[in-house]
């Protein structure tokens, strides 16, 4: 538990800087709430996926399914990147 709550302080500062810094000054208020809305709707419906899967498939179905989503996010990403420096030579 000491490790995730290492991970917590050394990423949340940051995420919150990004939000900060990404929003015109007069909503940053709205954005930041916004962004703890949505990520604290993600944690609830990860928990409960979770322990679903868990409860119905056994220990080892919310692990696969993790680094399933998380191979997937990759691919967005990636993709993503891909179309952002294909526009960018582009718009050069």
């Amino acid at each position: 538990m000491s490790i995730y709550g290492l991970y917590y302080a050394l990423t949340q500062p940051v995420l919150k800087a990004v939000v900060v810094e990404v929003v015109e000054a007069n909503s940053r208020g709205r954005a930041l709430g916004l962004y703890f809305f949505l990520t604290s709707v993600a944690t609830l419906a990860a928990s409960l996926i979770t322990g679903e899967l868990w409860k119905h498939h056994g220990a080892a179905r919310p692990f696969y399914f993790s680094a399933a989503l998380a191979l997937l996010a990759a691919f967005l990403l990636l993709a993503s990147i891909h179309r952002i420096r294909a526009r960018d030579i582009f718009i050069r």
